[in-house]
Formats: structure tokens, C-alpha cells, sequence
């Protein structure tokens, strides 16, 4: 959790503090370039495997582009929702040395 705290900092949002069911994006609000830079950082430091992960899965891009969701609701597309990354979960990422999704 330490790694964590260096990252993020403990916010005002966040008065209950870090434990194990903290979620990245809903409650340390990592997303976009926030959350790629979250997770380079993450692999070297634990010297974990990453090259499954796919964070289009967990987060959303950075900006925001009108023209694709137009598109995608012409096309009759919807956005799927996002899946939450848990501490829980990057602890047991990290004793497994590389990513699974949750």
C-alpha cells in the first residue's frame, strides 16, 4: 500500500484511507494518462509482467472525442462498462509476477 500512497497521495476523498477493497479508478480516481503512468511505474517496481494487460478494460482514454461516440451510436455500438482493479487484486499481482484480470 505504500507504493500506492507515493502515487496517489491520500486525498480528501479518500477519508477512509487504503485497504484492501480500494478501487483504482472509482475511489483513487486514476484514469486516462493517470492510470498508464500508474501502471508503469507498478511493473518496474515490482518487477511484474504487464504485457496483458489491456487498461481500455479498467479505464478511460484521456479527452474526449464527440465524433467516436456519434459514431458508435450510429453504428448502434455501446460502451461497455468498465471493470474495477481492486488493491486485493494488485496484491496478488504482484505474487503472481504478472497481470490476469480479475
Amino acid at each position: 500500500m505504500e507504493f500506492i500512497k507515493n502515487q496517489t497521495g491520500e486525498s480528501w476523498w479518500n477519508k477512509e484511507g487504503l485497504h484492501k477493497g480500494t478501487r483504482l479508478l472509482e475511489d483513487l480516481r486514476i484514469d486516462g494518462d493517470d492510470a498508464v503512468d500508474f501502471f508503469t511505474e507498478f511493473g518496474e517496481h515490482f518487477k511484474t509482467d504487464l504485457s496483458n494487460l489491456d487498461l481500455r478494460k479498467f479505464f478511460n482514454g484521456e479527452g474526449f472525442n464527440p465524433l467516436e461516440g456519434v459514431l458508435n451510436f450510429i453504428k448502434g455500438k455501446k460502451k461497455l462498462p468498465l471493470k474495477s482493479i481492486t488493491i486485493e487484486h494488485l496484491n496478488k499481482v504482484i505474487e503472481s509476477k504478472q497481470w490476469f484480470d480479475p
